[in-house]
């Protein structure tokens, strides 16, 4: 406690030194204390977590934070990434919640974007092996070091004339060319987003249900819709030691995901 620090993926293409570029005083304000990088650039995307980058200014409210989290990962089915943003959105512990910008760090959904810009980070988290995902980094040049193993120890030359100018290491037209190589569940991650989207289209209001329902922690008051959450929840968010119903209640959830939006937006619309 009280110490500040950064968490960061190896996955990723770093074309610019994001200590350099990243001002985390200015991200955060004046009464910020946890920075997170965000899921997309547009809509509901851009205050969602994605959760590979964060930056966390050391005190008591970051560990009551991180405390909770631990207690609900240890306890359900849930990623990390979607509970942090349930955390930040209800500001657990009076913590304050701030996004680097998309053009800093970006993930895999840009790589099925319309790919107008190249952030300054740029993972290759498409779900893949860690050495699926370096093998992909060194076919577009994005190698800066030979590692090689000497019986039981490991020795890395470094590219030198890479290191030097990263962002030159690999050409603008090359990485805009590459293939999008989501897979199949990011593709239906996707498809469910989109229908989230369009809700927060047509009812805006809905954007802190739509933000918070993803680590199942949507507050309820009516007898009907608690009856939903509680059913949504079983899906999204049971007990780790009850997979099987786990598995089945995800369909479920699913199913009645639509109903389940209908009488929170309704309320919302009449007041």
């Amino acid at each position: 406690m009280g110490h500040d620090f950064w968490i960061v993926q190896p996955d990723t293409y770093w074309r610019k030194n994001l200590f350099e570029i990243a001002n985390t005083r200015q991200m955060l304000g004046l009464d910020g204390n946890l920075l997170f990088d965000q899921e997309g650039d547009k809509g509901l995307l851009i205050e969602m977590i994605a959760g590979g980058y964060f930056f966390v200014k050391g005190g008591p409210k970051s560990e009551c934070f991180f405390d909770e989290l631990s207690r609900q990962l240890e306890n359900y089915y849930a990623t990390d990434n979607n509970i942090m943003g349930a955390l930040c959105i209800t500001q657990y512990c009076n913590n304050k919640c701030a996004f680097i910008p998309y053009s800093i760090v970006g993930n895999w959904r840009w790589h099925s974007s319309g790919k107008t810009y190249i952030p300054a980070l740029l993972q290759f988290d498409n779900g893949g092996s860690s050495s699926g995902k370096f093998e992909c980094l060194k076919r577009l040049g994005a190698e800066f070091a030979n590692i090689t193993k000497i019986s039981k120890h490991y020795r890395a030359n470094c590219f030198i004339r890479r290191a030097i100018a990263p962002e030159k290491a690999v050409p603008e037209w090359r990485l805009k060319a590459e293939g999008d190589n989501i897979t199949k569940t990011q593709r239906l991650i996707t498809f469910f987003h989109e229908i989230c989207e369009w809700f927060y289209e047509k009812f805006p209001k809905t954007g802190y249900i739509l933000h918070v329902w993803r680590s199942g922690t949507v507050p309820v008051t009516s007898r009907v819709t608690k009856r939903i959450w509680m059913i949504l929840q079983s899906g999204r968010f049971c007990r780790k030691e009850n997979k099987t119903t786990h598995d089945a209640l995800a369909f479920i959830s699913l199913v009645i995901l639509g109903v389940g939006l209908v009488t929170p937006i309704y309320a919302l619309r009449v007041n």
